[in-house]
């Protein structure tokens, strides 16, 4: 299974609000060529039913077939005076088979905006009278998505994109053309909406948990460094720029998986008992710091899991552990402690990347190293 994917995907800009198309120029795509764009009515409260919102955006390849197993996450973008710009974010998104667009375009009336279109000087230029009316009777039942209404949300005040803040030493750019899209890791996509989610927002759990396709992603965006610190008064976390990411990550982790709590106080109870010094949890993000003789310094990020989901623990760990490393300076020894032992495999996942693993065994832990 490839698992989730969340990508940037590029609109028409819209002057209002995204409750209907307004005309704006553009030159190419769908847009360039009738004078509007399905995506501007994605702000359009009436387009809810089922629990789900009904949305539109252009879409092929990968980000179809994310849409179609809903494991499809969209940040919505549009470039307004040559500047990027956050709309609107969805995620569990699933794909809408034909039938199902076109019954909710029945109940929504959407036929009936062709009148509302055709006042458009935009759509004039592009078409005769009798060719718009053919034109939408094809086109008007164009929704190919939908998300839960929880994780679903519009920008009434668009975030602004700082490009080199959420791609440093990477991109110049973000995409720009609506028929394109550009997977990017969860991280990334966190820093873009962590000023305009309240922490505990669905988008951002979603964001947190469960396994991304790392294929997706292009190498030049999966190897960008971590995303910076916000600009003072744009960002929630004072600290680091990953801040944001951790304390969703930590946050969801937590509420998932109730045996986090048992497991790191056994753990700590186990290491005091050999010989451990200076153990300190909890502290900025870090489950467990402390010191053992034959190792040093150690940072110990603990995962409740199952032998099956053994090998996300660890890579999520990994990038955890990595970053607050970072921020430690003393070249710590990096220990995962897991809930259940891992297969060989995972294991060498770990120790070959220079990871300790440590998980139960019996009243005890076993703790091999690298």
């Amino acid at each position: 299974m490839p698992g989730k994917m969340v990508v940037l995907k590029p609109l028409v800009w819209n002057s209002n609000g995204y409750v209907s198309p307004t005309g704006e120029r553009a030159r190419s795509g769908f847009v360039g060529l009738h004078g509007y764009g399905h995506e501007e009515w994605n702000n359009d409260p009436i387009r809810t039913a089922d629990g789900f919102r009904i949305f539109h955006t252009e879409s092929k390849g990968r980000m179809t077939e994310a849409g179609e197993r809903g494991e499809l996450g969209i940040i919505m973008t549009a470039y307004h005076d040559k500047k990027p710009f956050v709309v609107g974010a969805a995620t569990s998104v699933q794909a809408n088979t034909p039938a199902e667009s076109r019954e909710y375009a029945r109940r929504f009336n959407l036929k009936a905006e062709k009148d509302r279109l055709w006042r458009l000087k935009a759509v004039r230029d592009r078409h005769s009278k009798a060719e718009f009316t053919k034109h939408w009777a094809g086109h008007f039942h164009h929704n190919i998505w939908r998300a839960p209404t929880k994780q679903y949300h519009w920008f009434e005040t668009p975030l602004p994109i700082d490009i080199p803040s959420v791609f440093p030493g990477g991109r110049e750019a973000i995409v720009k053309m609506f028929n394109a899209y550009m997977p990017i890791r969860p991280d990334q996509a966190v820093a873009l909406l962590d000023t305009g989610l309240d922490d505990g927002h669905p988008i951002l759990k979603w964001l947190t948990t469960g396994i991304f396709d790392e294929a997706a992603v292009s190498r030049t965006v999966r190897t960008s460094r971590s995303p910076k610190a916000p600009k003072p008064g744009q960002g929630k976390s004072a600290s680091t720029a990953t801040d944001p990411f951790v304390r969703y990550l930590t946050a969801s982790e937590i509420a998932v998986n109730p045996q986090h709590h048992p497991l790191q106080s056994k753990f700590e109870a186990y290491i005091i008992s050999k010989k451990a010094t200076g153990l300190a949890a909890n502290v900025a993000c870090v489950d467990v710091r402390f010191s053992l003789p034959e190792k040093g310094r150690v940072l110990a990020e603990v995962k409740p899991c199952s032998v099956e989901d053994a090998r996300f623990a660890i890579r999520s760990a990994m990038g955890q552990l990595l970053d607050y490393a970072q921020r430690d300076g003393a070249d710590p020894a990096k220990l995962i402690v897991l809930g259940a032992k891992p297969t060989a495999e995972n294991f060498d996942l770990a120790l070959s990347n220079g990871f300790g693993i440590a998980y139960p065994q019996g009243d005890a832990f076993r703790m091999r190293w690298p």
